[in-house]
């Protein structure tokens, strides 16, 4: 019994001792140090970080975060961080362009997490990236990344997400993920130059859950543009340029809870186009241009909770347009209503909240039986 308690001890002090902070970080200005029970946490800002890490490379630590900002870094050379064991590396704000295929050779089992936003990058560092089998998240926004033409992720076999947000993305071929299907979960394309949905770049990927489209260029969601994403729970699509929804732009949505159509073109919505979105919970179409909502434009939408329309320019709402929905939440702030009447709320027992808003309303005819529900009701004129 006393054997084994002195094998724990001494794995227990091992595991302290590599969480010690090395002492030559002591009295200097360049980086700091947080030690951990699982590694030190390393954040550099300045010139002198890439000395710093040659001396980290002569004493043997567990490095749960290393963050080298702010240096000036151009290129990342070949071994850049032998001997090292980083569970995250963060290279942001630097003027990287290139890395050395070997870049980071050694860390292909350790390291869960890379950073490399807000640099001179043109395209993607596949090379560099092949075999990194413990990378789950990769983060490249804000570089000057063009469009991607060719499977970019080979042997990243853990990756579950990927943030390409604030590049100059304007096309993505079909084979791009082929690498990262099986595990891919949360994809951001944000910010980028889309001008439409890279369907076939996407088609397959199972394990997705949230889909990241914000303010690109896209202007129709056509049918069949998004198959075969049967886990996919948020979509993401605000600030873009879409005037038209098809019937069939994603058949296969039975798992699609969020909605987000915000700033976009959309004057209408025709019937039967929502009935695909019959699971979502929450949409947001907000600062669109409706003028008016028909009594079928959300019909069908069984699970519906939140409802945000603010910022159109709706003057009518079709009594009972909102019958068919469990609605909790009715956002329809500045917007161009003059009156509202007990045929608004109709069909609509759990809505709690309502905001009208900076509307133009000058008549109320709200009957008491429904306003009895109501937990908070904003109108202004």
């Amino acid at each position: 019994m006393m054997h084994y308690r002195i094998i724990l001890l001494f794995c227990v002090f091992v595991s302290s001792a590599l969480a010690f902070c090395p002492t030559f970080l002591k009295n200097q200005t360049t980086c700091s140090c947080f030690a951990y029970i699982d590694g030190v946490v390393i954040r550099c800002s300045g010139q002198n970080g890439p000395a710093i890490v040659e001396q980290l490379k002569k004493t043997p630590t567990e490095i749960r975060e290393l963050a080298l900002e702010k240096a000036n870094i151009v290129e990342i050379g070949r071994n850049a961080f032998r001997n090292l064991r980083i569970k995250k590396l963060i290279l942001d704000n630097n003027r990287i362009r290139a890395l050395h295929p070997q870049a980071f050779r050694g860390l292909e089992s350790v390291m869960l997490e890379l950073s490399i936003s807000k640099n001179k990058l043109t395209a993607i560092p596949t090379d560099s990236l092949v075999g990194m089998r413990a990378l789950r998240v990769l983060s490249l926004r804000c570089n000057n990344i063009g469009d991607i033409e060719a499977p970019a992720f080979q042997n990243t076999s853990s990756m579950i997400d990927l943030n390409l947000e604030c590049n100059q993305i304007c096309n993505i071929e079909g084979s791009v993920f082929n690498d990262v299907k099986d595990t891919l979960q949360n994809l951001i394309l944000d910010n980028n130059c889309l001008s439409a949905v890279p369907s076939e770049a996407l088609r397959g990927l199972d394990n997705l859950i949230g889909l990241h489209m914000k303010y690109n260029e896209i202007k129709q969601l056509k049918n069949m543009q998004l198959t075969n994403l049967s886990s996919l729970t948020i979509l993401s699509l605000t600030g873009n340029k879409i005037s038209t929804i098809e019937s069939d732009f994603m058949p296969q949505a039975e798992n699609l809870r969020y909605l987000y159509l915000g700033n976009n073109n959309l004057e209408t919505i025709e019937r039967g186009v929502m009935h695909q979105f019959k699971q979502v919970q929450v949409i947001d179409m907000s600062y669109n241009y409706f003028n008016k909502i028909t009594g079928d434009m959300f019909s069908g939408l069984e699970h519906l909770q939140h409802l945000n329309l603010e910022g159109n320019q709706i003057k009518d709402i079709a009594p009972g347009a909102f019958a068919t929905t469990p609605l909790l939440l009715l956002w329809l702030r500045n917007n161009c209503l003059g009156s509202i009447s007990p045929n608004l709320f109709q069909g609509t027992p759990f809505l709690r909240q309502v905001s009208l808003a900076n509307n133009n309303i000058r008549t109320i005819e709200v009957i008491h039986t429904i306003l009895v529900s109501f937990r908070l009701l904003f109108i202004a004129y």
